[in-house]
């Protein structure tokens, strides 16, 4: 059984990307200029999905004795493996 892992939303999308063999295209920029950008651009509804935390609190199932069968790399890799049907 792995261990609950919490990662940032950057370390994540490094991660996937790692998983699907490509490498992570990331720009950091500063919250005081990306908050203005989006509300020029109309698109003040991203706010909260592009800044925000994408943590996931899984401790109620973890004091009912629940574990993640998988790593969160491992659970990456098997989402990525190119699958021909």
């Amino acid at each position: 059984m792995a261990a609950a892992e919490q990662v940032s939303t950057p370390e994540f999308i490094g991660r996937l990307a790692t998983a699907a063999g490509v490498k992570a295209r990331l720009f950091p920029l500063s919250i005081s200029i990306l908050s203005p950008m989006l509300k020029v651009s109309g698109r003040t509804e991203a706010h909260d999905s592009i800044i925000g935390s994408l943590e996931l609190d899984i401790s109620k199932a973890a004091l009912a004795g629940w574990q993640p069968p998988i790593t969160l790399d491992e659970g990456l890799r098997r989402a990525t493996l190119r699958r021909d049907i």
